[in-house]
């Protein structure tokens, strides 16, 4: 396996995982914070998807989607 297929597995993993974890909730869901120390599920969610377009960005030498198509 190449290193690029061992990346894009990997990602496409993380993508199925956070699929089946936010499926269901709602807007409150997304906001609940578990514990005063915690982060909201929604939190997380953009954390992680802004990790990845930095990663894959940077693997591409590619400006973030986040900045490119100003979200």
């Amino acid at each position: 396996m190449e290193s690029k297929d061992l990346i894009i597995d990997g990602y496409g993993r993380v993508s199925q995982i956070l699929v089946k974890a936010l499926n269901g909730l709602d807007q409150a869901d997304l906001r609940r914070q578990p514990h005063p120390d915690c982060h909201s599920m929604g939190w997380l969610a953009w954390h992680l998807t802004r990790i990845q377009d930095h990663h894959l960005a940077d693997l591409m030498a590619e400006e973030q989607l986040w900045i490119s198509q100003q979200w």
